[in-house]
């Protein structure tokens, strides 16, 4: 004979014992049609950037790489720089703020950067690398990579809808 397959039947539901609830995230900004990235490279920037005494008195050259999730598919059927992400103003803003700058740790300087373009831009996360190219004696360059979300608690893109049903609370 054939096993039964189990099903989920409004039985089920009628049950004195069951009990359900349903967490629905809603989020108003649209998802992207698909992972799509501007990508900055090789950003070189001179900074005061160090823990050592002579790294406190004389700038050094910093590498920025930013890879920043956003959809290009609107700028690209209308063609129109108004409905693109300006990665210029992204680096211009970079460059004032790493070359203002004098913290000790390249993760410290990450960290920084990341908050201030995510913040300023409304970016709803951000990939990032700062590196030192002249850190380490014989290799090519040495640094941190991040990846930052923006904090749903600063965020007001995202709705939470809880429905549930408690079916017989006493005995569940």
């Amino acid at each position: 004979s054939k096993p039964k397959r189990q099903s989920f039947s409004q039985t089920t539901l009628e049950s004195p014992n069951f009990s359900s609830t349903i967490n629905l995230s809603i989020s108003r900004r649209a998802p992207l049609r698909t992972q799509d990235y501007i990508v900055l490279t090789g950003l070189k920037i001179s900074c005061i950037i160090g823990i050592f005494d002579w790294e406190r008195k004389k700038k050094q050259v910093v590498l920025i790489d930013l890879k920043i999730p956003c959809d290009v598919y609107k700028a690209s059927q209308k063609d129109n720089i108004a409905d693109a992400v300006d990665y210029k103003k992204i680096a211009k803003t970079a460059i004032a703020f790493v070359e203002k700058s004098d913290f000790q740790l390249v993760e410290t300087l990450a960290e920084k950067l990341a908050d201030l373009l995510i913040k300023t831009f409304r970016l709803a996360e951000i990939e990032l690398a700062v590196s030192k190219p002249a850190a380490i004696r014989g290799s090519q360059n040495v640094g941190v990579k991040i990846h930052r979300i923006q904090p749903i608690a600063c965020s007001n893109d995202l709705v939470f809808l809880s429905l549930g049903s408690n079916v017989n609370p006493r005995q569940n």
